[in-house]
């Protein structure tokens, strides 16, 4: 109770603040390209375009799923586990310092009553009784005030709160006697404005935010995790752990159980974790050629396996890119069965992706030798082809699509950004000497990060709009700008997105990161007693409003289709069902 009324304080306490303009303290979070992709395309191991290496000495083999039998023995075994550790939590103490352990009897069991004589017949049959209740098959049907948890061996045991523990011995006091008011009639005016405050005390009590609902999450070593489906599909451990056997574990976000597992052979590295439609896509590399398999999502079957590392594109297509020094091959393929639809070929090369509100729209290919072609994702047909100045190396610093731009370098100290509906050029930038700097979309704008500032490009012209040495744009949201300060702890900022000049400064938040995006910005920020609280940022009229309080501390939060899960450095999960 005492962490309940601590958690209203809280939310009273924050409910709505309003954001207030201004210069805050100079300070610092992750920067734009510590952000991870988003939870529909999260890489645990290597970037777009990029494949990840294991280690020296490791030899390919071929991937191998568990047997269904190990799965089922698994599982039996992970419910087992699973209801002993909720058991032991139905079994902690209570604030009351009343413990009951379940087969054993009643703490006044068998205990003397009196001077000197044992309990009667009767109370002992009552202990009796209550030793043997955890035995019994719990009703159908979850009493009125009460809940069901799962109990020893995966038994359905319904609990019901009884308030506080008291003893029956105990008089109840009689209930005190209230004086007798005096009757008075009032004035009429009196009355009319009594009744209208309390008209306007009921039109102002809107109804509060939904709070989360918890989903029960086994403890695994570093996981990867992805949504998909009605699953949490969790990958551990991750890409960045040694090698050794990864396991994949589905749980139903509607009840927490776990709908299946599968395991992935030692010599497999984990590079990518996918969703196509509602079936998972694992990419692991068994020692530089990387292989793509699809899961089924109802028992985690696997249908076909591919070599290539997955791509998902915006209509719930399939890309099978295999990337080399000196050639590279992308299949478009059939998510169901993975028959190759089509093919594109191409020497050295850079490969990379428009992005359209649901994901990868277009296929670019940038070659070496200085030319560009785009293809849909969906027929492989190649819709456009044009001049890129060559690259001075083996490859092109930068080959990336930015919106409707493909930026690209190859002339010395300048970038290039062309027309992706035109191949027109539409202007050319320079940038700094050293390779110490990247550039990535930020919004409605073409942002270019050094080591101690970010240039804000516009995408029409080329030219600076801002700069700014304390906030790192990274995202545009109902025209502000959102920022996150260059360096220090987390803070947040609203900025004017043609001046880059702070419009509110919310404070010590920290953006939970969203995909897609929506104009619904997501941030936590520390509380007392070991907690965070989650709240909603508005960017149209600088208001935060608090969605819930959250247990524990956590590094990073990511919300994707009306989940929450959080992650902290102890290798452990949180996991909210949020509705909008």
């Amino acid at each position: 109770m005492g962490r309940a009324v601590a958690d209203a304080v809280v939310l009273h306490r924050v409910r709505v603040v309003d954001l207030r303009a201004g210069r805050g303290r100079r300070g610092a979070g992750a920067g734009p390209g510590d952000r991870p992709d988003g939870v529909a395309r999260q890489p645990v191991g290597a970037v777009r375009g990029r494949t990840w290496r294991p280690a020296a000495g490791e030899q390919p083999g071929p991937g191998r799923l568990a047997s269904a039998g190990g799965a089922r023995r698994r599982l039996r075994a992970d419910r087992r586990r699973t209801g002993r550790l909720e058991r032991r939590r139905v079994a902690e103490p209570a604030r009351s310092g009343v413990r009951v352990t379940p087969g054993r009897r009643g703490p006044d069991a068998g205990r003397r009553t009196g001077r000197g004589r044992r309990a009667g017949p009767g109370a002992r049959r009552a202990a009796g009784r209550l030793r043997r209740l955890p035995g019994r098959r719990a009703a159908a049907a979850v009493p009125a005030g009460g809940r069901r948890v799962r109990g020893l061996a995966g038994a359905p045991v319904t609990v019901i709160d009884l308030g506080e523990v008291g003893h029956h011995d105990e008089p109840t006091p009689p209930p005190a006697r209230r004086p007798r008011a005096r009757r008075s009639a009032g004035h009429p005016a009196v009355v009319a404005l009594t009744a209208l405050l309390l008209l306007l005390t009921l039109a102002g009590a809107a109804p509060g935010p939904t709070r989360l609902t918890p989903v029960p999450v086994p403890d695994v070593p570093e996981p990867s995790h992805l949504i998909v489906g009605g699953l949490l599909v969790l990958a551990y451990p991750s890409a960045l752990s040694p090698a050794g056997i990864r396991q994949l574990t589905a749980i139903d976000l509607a009840d927490g159980r776990v709908r299946w597992e599968a395991s992935l052979s030692p010599r497999h590295q984990l590079v990518v974790l996918e969703g196509v439609g509602d079936d998972v896509v694992v990419t692991t590399d068994p020692g530089g050629e990387p292989v793509s398999m699809v899961l089924d999502h109802v028992d985690g079957r696997s249908r076909w396996r591919q070599p290539g590392v997955a791509v998902p594109t915006a209509d719930g297509g399939l890309l099978l890119e295999d990337v080399h020094i000196d050639r590279v091959a992308v299949r478009g393929v059939d998510p169901a069965t993975g028959a190759t639809r089509w093919t594109v070929t191409a020497g050295a090369a850079t490969v990379g992706y428009r992005t359209g509100e649901r994901g990868v729209a277009e296929l670019v290919v940038v070659t070496s030798a200085g030319r560009a072609e785009a293809y849909d994702v969906d027929t492989g047909v190649r819709r456009l082809a044009f001049p890129v100045p060559p690259a001075r190396s083996d490859h092109h610093h930068v080959a990336q699509p930015v919106g409707d731009l493909l930026l690209v370098d190859g002339e010395p100290g300048r970038l290039a950004g062309y027309d992706l509906a035109s191949g027109r050029r539409r202007w050319d930038t320079p940038v700094p000497a050293s390779a110490a700097w990247s550039v990535y979309s930020c919004g409605d704008a073409v942002c270019l990060r050094e080591s101690s500032a970010t240039d804000v490009l516009d995408p029409v012209t080329g030219r600076v709009r801002w700069t700014s040495d304390r906030w790192a744009p990274v995202e545009t949201v109902a025209g502000r700008m959102v920022g996150v300060n260059a360096d220090g702890p987390p803070r947040l900022a609203l900025l004017d997105a043609a001046t880059g000049r702070p419009v509110a400064e919310p404070g010590r938040w920290e953006l939970v990161h969203q995909w897609p995006p929506t104009v619904r910005l997501l941030a936590v920020r520390p509380a007392t007693g070991d907690r965070q609280v989650l709240a909603e940022l508005d960017p149209t009229d600088g208001t935060v409003r608090v969605r819930d309080v959250l247990p524990g501390r956590w590094e990073a939060c990511w919300w994707s289709q009306g989940v929450l899960v959080c992650w902290r450095q102890r290798n452990t999960l949180g996991v909210w069902r949020m509705p909008d």
